[in-house]
């Protein structure tokens, strides 16, 4: 049973996301960071943008913005990312808004994707991946931002830019050849072919895979645990060790960090 003051702070975020929701009717909802209706403490980030497979394009990425921004006021111990989108984690860039876009432009959107998930790489609180569907290019890369991955029977991890004349632009060079290996990370990155379930975990690219059950029951089973042995832990001990681990790409500005940025606060 919850603290009373915990649950009254709950309850009024719960009815702040309902405000927002019934505002934003204008606006669809493609990126967005809720509590967990049945586990305190966990939050979900969910894409959704069906028609576009869950593209990065400039409408999903400032509410994906607008929404880690937010979230860092919320008392969290766990973090899923995960897509509403049947069949797809996350197709990568928009590549019809890019085509629309100058050079200069198109550099200015690689390098706020890149901020984004850095971003998201350095959130003070344990995060899962969960990934049931394409992951292409970017929603590789999203995925690689990640502190675990879970990966269903439908997980398909391609990091398909060579294909397209270009590299990967939002970390993933970086963080896949520390989490795999450069010999496994040169040979997805020079074919562009996709990666399955079995084979991913074979190579360490994902923590656990379910190729029978559901994806995100299993993530969730596993950021309860976290969540619970997280209620133990203080936290000026743990966010150290989570930002320096997930600050490799900032080299020395890790250490900066870790003095100045403020600490997640536990229930």
């Amino acid at each position: 049973m919850l603290k009373t003051p915990v649950a009254s702070r709950y309850a009024l975020h719960l009815q702040q996301l309902a405000c927002y929701r019934k505002f934003a009717s204008l606006s669809p909802i493609q990126a967005s960071i809720e509590p967990h209706p049945e586990v305190q403490g966990v939050y979900t980030l969910t894409l959704n943008r069906p028609e576009a497979k869950n593209s990065l394009g400039h409408q999903l990425m400032k509410q994906l913005r607008d929404s880690l921004q937010a979230f860092k006021h919320q008392r969290a111990r766990c973090l899923l990312i995960n897509s509403a989108v049947e069949g797809t984690f996350c197709a990568g860039a928009d590549l019809k808004e890019r085509a629309a876009m100058s050079p200069e432009e198109g550099g200015e959107f690689v390098k706020g994707l890149r901020a984004t998930f850095s971003a998201i790489a350095g959130l003070p609180v344990p995060t899962i991946a969960v990934v049931d569907g394409y992951a292409i290019g970017g929603g590789t890369e999203l995925a690689l931002t990640a502190d675990l991955r879970v990966a269903g029977p439908s997980a398909k991890f391609s990091l398909r830019e060579t294909r397209l004349g270009i590299i990967p632009g939002a970390g993933g060079t970086q963080r896949l050849p520390r989490l795999i290996g450069r010999s496994k990370s040169k040979e997805m990155i020079f074919t562009g072919r996709f990666v399955g379930p079995e084979e991913a975990l074979d190579i360490g690219l994902v923590d656990h895979v379910t190729m029978s059950g559901s994806a995100e029951e299993l993530a969730l089973d596993l950021a309860r645990e976290i969540a619970q042995a997280r209620s133990h832990v203080y936290p000026n001990l743990l966010y150290p060790l989570l930002f320096m681990a997930n600050s490799m790409l900032s080299g020395s500005a890790a250490h900066r960090a870790t003095s100045s940025q403020p600490l997640a606060p536990l229930f």
